[in-house]
């Protein structure tokens, strides 16, 4: 079954976009990897993170393009597919990767604020009723022993 030039170009360009959300969905996988260097003293990341991330890129990845390919093309690979999704991939990190990243920076220090405001009250609360406690199981023990 041939195909025309435009429905070629058109199957190759949804493919350039399937590597451009591969190239997303990298740098999302990623972004815990980044934010634990930045919190970490030392910059080294476990080895587990950067494991889990591979191979969750790979399987979604693999997954993702086998799809595609059914959708598009009835199951036959064809090369061009697979260089056009690569191309999208590295379209992606040439442009787009600066400002999902710092997307991605702005998301998560706006979910930590969000967190410190929500948990300041009570941990303020806790300390607070851990001092009463506290002071009046000392005053307690100096009530007892001025008694002796």
């Amino acid at each position: 079954m041939g195909y025309t030039q435009f429905e070629i170009l058109n199957k190759s360009i949804i493919t350039c976009a399937l590597g451009l959300f591969l190239g997303t969905l990298f740098d999302v996988l990623s972004f815990a990897e980044i934010y634990i260097k930045c919190l970490s003293k030392k910059h080294t990341i476990p080895w587990t993170i950067v494991f889990n991330r591979d191979v969750s890129f790979s399987v979604m990845s693999t997954v993702s393009f086998t799809i595609a390919m059914y959708y598009l093309n009835n199951g036959v690979f064809r090369g061009m597919y697979l260089v056009s999704t690569i191309l999208g991939f590295f379209i992606y990190r040439a442009t787009l990767r600066k400002l999902i990243l710092g997307i991605l920076k702005f998301i998560s220090k706006s979910i930590q604020k969000i967190v410190v405001f929500l948990l300041q009250p009570i941990a303020k609360l806790i300390v607070k009723l851990y001092n009463k406690y506290r002071s009046k199981k000392t005053n307690n023990k100096t009530i007892k022993a001025e008694a002796k």
